[in-house]
């Protein structure tokens, strides 16, 4: 493996550099993903002609790769192994607080931009943060311990494997949140999966008596137990203060014993979890 790693890097509106950056040291539970598949989606388009801040970043998160080098207390904790083909989230949630607790990490104010600067999510952090590999469009992409990684199966092709975002997206518009199913009337607007919306309960046909309707997909667990804990606690030089004392997150949302989630901030296209039928790594 060379000892640097060339990334295509937003710098300004609608301006990419090829950059080069050092291979990170990876710790024993982070990982180091030889990306293959970096979709493009209609969120980067808009945000490549308007960036919502000036930092550099490598954009691309619909990614896919080949984990190239892993620690192993990432390996016993994802139970994946180097060599594994992998998809790869683009939430960096906290897994402590009430949102990642429910299985909406997605709302987790560490993985949060809009809300966090100093939050992590694939294509849209800086690559000024430490590790600096937060985005597809590079040849190498950075895996925390709080990444969340799905393994492909076998005979599924790294192409096939970059399509699984737009595909989660339109189940979880479609089946979960319009309620969607077997025999319904659907109006369908605009391209791709983000057009599917529903009708009126009273405009769709019955099913025939014989079928039944569609199951409901229900949301997933939390990945990690309530009661575990990162062996690398979630630091950031931009949040600590020269006494030393954390000032980010917010305790509510970090801490087990928040109360009730915040309001989530309206999703972005890419906003759907993965379906709860999806194999977690």
């Amino acid at each position: 493996m060379a000892d640097h790693v060339l990334a295509a890097v937003r710098t300004a509106p609608s301006t990419t550099e090829l950059r080069e950056f050092p291979i990170p040291d990876i710790p024993a539970d982070g990982a180091l993903l030889k990306v293959e598949i970096a979709g493009i989606c209609g969120t980067d388009v808009k945000m490549y002609g308007k960036p919502p801040f000036p930092d550099p970043v490598i954009m691309g998160h619909e990614n896919v790769g080949v984990i190239a080098r892993a620690g192993r207390e990432f390996t016993a904790r994802k139970g994946l192994r180097e060599g594994d083909r992998v998809f790869v989230e683009h939430y960096v949630g906290c897994f402590r607080c009430a949102w990642c607790h429910a299985g909406e990490y997605r709302h987790c104010e560490a993985t949060d931009w809009r809300t966090n600067p100093d939050a992590r999510r694939y294509g849209y952090t800086s690559a000024e943060n430490p590790y600096h590999l937060w985005g597809g469009f590079s040849q190498y992409l950075y895996l925390p311990w709080n990444a969340v990684t799905h393994r492909v199966p076998e005979g599924v092709t790294p192409e096939l494997a970059g399509l699984v975002t737009p595909l989660s997206n339109g189940i979880e518009w479609a089946l979960v949140t319009a309620g969607v199913g077997y025999a319904s009337t659907v109006l369908i607007q605009g391209p791709a999966s983000r057009a599917c919306r529903r009708l009126s309960p009273a405009s769709r046909p019955a099913p025939p008596p014989s079928s039944s309707p569609a199951p409901r997909a229900t949301p997933h667990a939390s990945p990690w137990p309530v009661n575990s804990a990162p062996t690398t606690p979630w630091t950031s030089p931009r949040t600590t203060p020269s006494n030393g004392s954390s000032t980010s997150p917010p305790d509510a949302a970090w801490t087990s014993s928040s109360t009730a989630p915040r309001a989530p901030v309206p999703p972005l296209c890419c906003s759907a979890s993965m379906p709860s039928s999806a194999a977690r790594a």
